[in-house]
């Protein structure tokens, strides 16, 4: 939904057209007066620009991405209007495994401890690791993600969870447990090309169901936007990005766990301090090369309104995810309906 919001904010008057993964009801169709949101039956994600074009005819149309399953799709489609990003490097972005191998090779940033899948976990870890798999995505469908392992019996039922998912052992391995405090998860996030470094650092102060749904900008706690730059260029990345680092508490390094080369959830922070700018460049518009100083939170609008105390003195200094009074008026009808039942 934020990436409705920048493109209304920048002006455009055009249609906005928002895909979704599932046939059950999306955020951004409680916006109807800002956006259409369609369900297309895909086959496979290379089979999205296709159904996109019949969908919207000849019109010139950029995209803009916000999960990395159909970057390669569209790579190379003159039909629309898009950003590099990763580019010819995106399958070794999107791969865990050979992105650390490629940060660890060239000394480009520090990256966690991992062996293969057939390894044993015990005399490298110790008792507590976790399981990694190395891509999100299958084609259409999202692959579990791991999580920590602290006993036998939890190795063996993440090993059973892997077969049910059909996850073969070269697509997943152990890893170090970083630490799993929120406020130790932190992002470079913003927009990275060969001229231009706009960039903040996040950090995540509220999780729910793995997902931040408040997060605060912060000073760069360990020269990390340095890293991130060095990262990106040995990339040649152009376009927006989240760089994801945790902190190991063995050592206090901030190690990467990944890139996502395109809009991240918590994006809207960044458009609001940079006045839509990476919205801007991604449609080719002229944009400004600063950060503002201004909101230092990012909140999802729909989560904070079930946890008011916590989050009530930041309501009129932080960024919301989407307008609080529509979502504060689908809460109460939701409440009503339920009590009614």
């Amino acid at each position: 939904m934020g990436l409705v919001l920048s493109v209304r904010a920048i002006g455009f008057e055009g249609p906005i057209l928002c895909l979704k993964r599932r046939p059950r009801p999306a955020l951004t169709e409680r916006f109807p007066q800002l956006c259409e949101t369609v369900h297309l039956a895909l086959e496979s994600a290379e089979s999205l620009p296709d159904a996109l074009a019949s969908r919207v005819g000849g019109e010139e149309t950029a995209i803009l991405h916000t999960d990395e399953r159909f970057l390669s799709a569209f790579a190379d489609d003159t039909r629309f209007v898009g950003v590099p990003g990763a580019g010819d490097e995106v399958d070794t972005v999107l791969h865990r495994a050979r992105f650390y191998d490629r940060l660890d090779r060239e000394s480009l940033a520090p990256t966690p401890d991992t062996i293969p899948s057939h390894v044993n976990p015990r005399p490298v870890f110790g008792g507590v690791y976790r399981s990694r798999v190395w891509h999100t995505w299958r084609g259409l469908e999202r692959l579990p993600r791991g999580g920590v392992i602290d006993s036998p019996a939890a190795l063996e039922r993440w090993r059973e969870t892997a077969r049910e998912a059909g996850l073969s052992d070269d697509e997943w391995g152990f890893q170090a447990q970083l630490s799993a405090r929120p406020e130790d998860n932190i992002s470079v996030c913003g927009w990275h090309d060969a001229g231009v470094r706009q960039y903040i650092v996040t950090r995540r102060r509220g999780v729910a169901a793995g997902l931040g749904w408040w997060v605060q900008r912060i000073l760069d706690p360990a020269r990390l936007l340095e890293t991130t730059a060095r990262v990106l260029d040995a990339f040649e990345f152009e376009g927006p990005f989240e760089l994801e680092f945790v902190r190991d508490p063995g050592d206090g390094v901030y190690r990467v766990i990944e890139l996502n080369p395109r809009f991240w959830m918590q994006h809207r922070l960044a458009q609001i301090l940079t006045d839509h700018a990476l919205v801007r460049r991604a449609l080719g518009m002229v944009a400004t090369e600063t950060v503002k100083e201004g909101p230092q939170h990012w909140l999802q609008t729909d989560v904070v309104l079930r946890r008011p105390i916590r989050t009530s003195g930041l309501a009129l200094r932080a960024v919301w995810a989407h307008p609080p009074a529509e979502a504060a008026g689908t809460l109460l009808r939701r409440t009503l309906w339920d009590r009614a039942r």
